[in-house]
């Protein structure tokens, strides 16, 4: 199962895995029901801190998309970046793969699912494919 956590130091969150099959959690305010991502202490709706962790359902569409076709940070291009609306409300950016990085392939609101890229044992990022309809 896959857990986020936010550091009080960075207010970050990481991803780490608990075990197997993956899952993603976020966090929900029991005030309002809205969830939201980053996790923190606070709902940035209704600025409650009565928060609770639910599971998330790894399903989202693409809100938008970029293809640099030039390196970032290390990272050869041609590459997708993305912000994925989860089907629980909140956007996170993420990478898409699984797909060629052609604008051709991609359009905003297609539905994508979460993979997991290990960076190590315990820690896994999340980027998102698109679904394949059957």
């Amino acid at each position: 199962m896959l857990v986020c956590v936010g550091s009080k130091v960075t207010r970050w969150a990481l991803f780490l895995k608990s075990g197997s099959p993956f899952a993603s959690f976020s966090t929900a305010s029991k005030s309002c029901g809205k969830c939201h991502f980053y996790p923190r202490g606070v709902c940035p709706h209704c600025w409650s801190n009565d928060l609770e962790w639910i599971k998330a359902s790894g399903k989202g569409k693409l809100h938008t998309f970029a293809i640099p076709q030039r390196p970032i940070m290390g990272i050869p291009g041609p590459f997708i970046t993305a912000i994925v609306e989860l089907a629980e409300g909140p956007r996170i950016a993420t990478n898409v793969v699984g797909v060629e990085p052609d604008p051709k392939n991609l359009r905003c609101d297609m539905e994508v699912e979460v993979v997991f890229d290990d960076l190590t044992d315990t820690i896994a990022l999340p980027k998102f494919r698109p679904v394949v309809k059957q």
